[in-house]
């Protein structure tokens, strides 16, 4: 099965939460994927342009979305931040 299938399949579980009924596991759900994407670690760093697009809009709090949005952008900050120390 293709990575974009499954990353469909991701946003379908974060969307079909909410509908219901049960927003308060979207936050923890993408901000686990969210590390996984973006963090030191990242075990899924293919999968960043459907976490940004599709994983934390698919979120219905617009609260926890920025929160989100904020710690993608902290995490690429630091990623920026080693290539330029490391020199890579």
């Amino acid at each position: 099965m293709s990575r974009g299938h499954n990353n469909l399949r991701i946003s379908r579980i974060i969307s079909s939460a909410g509908l219901l009924g049960q927003q308060r596991l979207q936050y923890p759900l993408v901000a686990a994927m969210v590390e996984e994407v973006f963090g030191p670690n990242a075990l899924l760093p293919k999968s960043a342009r459907s976490c940004k697009e599709f994983w934390v809009p698919a979120m219905d709090d617009d609260e926890e979305k920025e929160d989100l949005r904020r710690r993608i952008e902290e995490l690429e900050s630091l990623k920026s931040a080693q290539w330029i120390v490391r020199g890579d």
